[in-house]
């Protein structure tokens, strides 16, 4: 009877592939060639004055959510997904108008229901494609198919736009303020790489990648600073040493303050938020310990087992950030964390991440005090599987110093 079932399940899933494959490429989408050039465009975008110039508008989108509901329980799941999405909106497009809100808004809204469709799901019809013609909602390809079409629609409007822009002026005094439009300008210099297509595909992993992640480290963050109290305490003391007349800290400011990074890096060991590096193709044969790799297969870096490791972290089950800061008080083994990957394809978001980690933190325990509700229990410190690891839900109290 399982057999028969089994071959019904296969034989509608092969007709609905047949039918609706139209579509099968949402899912997956080519990834965009020509990866080196793409890459200095997007650190170019990413490059410190412009996180700093965006970073305003975020905190002010945030700032005005707490305080909504100051004094009262937050659920802090993806509370700061659409304020992240905001900076990397002016960073690709270069303004943020009231449309653009919208745009942001609906991105994060479909980004949101994507990102919670879960892996397991995406998984199971990676092994078996069929199958996510057959079950598309309890697979999640509902969710993937509306958050990429979406992306899709935006992306190509806003490409659109910027030809239309680049054909109103002389090529000779067109200059680029954001990633679309420094992407469109090189259409002309090779159309196997840019174009529509390829700019709907960067525009769509740039908003996901930096969005879910960005928003996952600080939810961990956030868990760490309400579990850990006498930590958050700390962070705000040096925040007051530095900032004695209360006046903004920036970026500047984070020589001068060892236990916030400290604090950050302990995050990123104990969260490991991209636990899973992404796959890399090996190009030669090598040898690993008594294991030899051959060329052309697939790896990926799994850094669990790095940040447990006693022989290099002594008490890796404890939350420590005073394992970073030495024994004059400087911050040392920042190295020893590996949240990027490296090398030439380590992740191009790295500064936009290590600023935005720093500069929200700050600005918001400068503000806030934040503690865990009263009479509720610690929150579990494990973390939830998905696209990113992230804490499970719960709930916080944000109260004006």
């Amino acid at each position: 009877m399982f057999v028969v079932f089994g071959f019904i399940v296969f034989c509608i899933g092969m007709l609905a592939r047949y039918f609706f494959s139209t579509d099968r490429d949402v899912n997956n989408p080519p990834g965009p060639k020509g990866f080196p050039i793409l890459r200095n465009l997007i650190d170019l975008v990413m490059a410190s004055d412009n996180i700093t110039k965006t970073l305003g508008v975020m905190l002010d989108l945030l700032f005005a959510k707490i305080d909504d509901n100051l004094g009262t329980e937050v659920n802090i799941d993806y509370l700061f997904h659409q304020p992240i999405l905001t900076i990397m909106w002016q960073m690709v497009v270069g303004r943020l108008t009231e449309d653009d809100k919208a745009q942001v808004k609906l991105i994060s809204e479909k980004a949101e229901r994507f990102v919670k469709s879960g892996v397991v799901g995406m998984s199971i019809a990676n092994a078996f494609p069929f199958l996510r013609y057959v079950f598309p909602t309890w697979l999640g390809r509902t969710a993937q198919v509306y958050f990429f079409q979406a992306c899709k629609t935006i992306g190509k409007k806003l490409y659109h736009e910027s030809q239309e822009k680049l054909r109103a002026s002389p090529p000779t005094t067109f200059q680029p303020n954001n990633l679309v439009e420094a992407f469109v300008q090189n259409c002309g210099n090779d159309e196997e790489i840019f174009n529509c297509e390829n700019f709907q595909v960067t525009f769509q992993d740039l908003l996901v990648a930096s969005s879910d992640t960005s928003n996952s480290f600080l939810e961990a963050a956030v868990l760490y600073l309400i579990a850990f109290p006498t930590v958050q305490e700390k962070i705000y003391q040096e925040i007051l040493d530095i900032a004695v007349d209360g006046r903004v800290i920036n970026f500047e400011d984070r020589k001068r303050m060892p236990y916030i990074q400290a604090f950050i890096l302990e995050t990123h060991r104990n969260a490991r938020t991209a636990q899973n590096f992404v796959p890399r193709r090996v190009l030669w044969d090598f040898w690993y310990k008594t294991y030899k790799i051959k060329k052309d297969s697939i790896i990926m870096v799994d850094t669990r087992l790095y940040f447990e490791d006693k022989t290099i972290w002594g008490d890796p089950e404890m939350f420590r950030a005073e394992r970073f800061i030495g024994e004059h008080g400087e911050l040392e083994n920042a190295s020893k964390v590996i949240a990027f990957s490296f090398g030439k394809r380590n992740c191009p978001g790295e500064l936009h991440v290590t600023m935005l980690a720093f500069l929200v933190l700050t600005a918001v325990l400068q503000r806030y005090k934040i503690s865990n509700p009263v009479g509720q229990p610690t929150p579990r410190l494990d973390m939830k599987p998905g696209l990113a690891l992230k804490p499970y839900p719960f709930h916080v109290v944000f109260e004006k110093r």
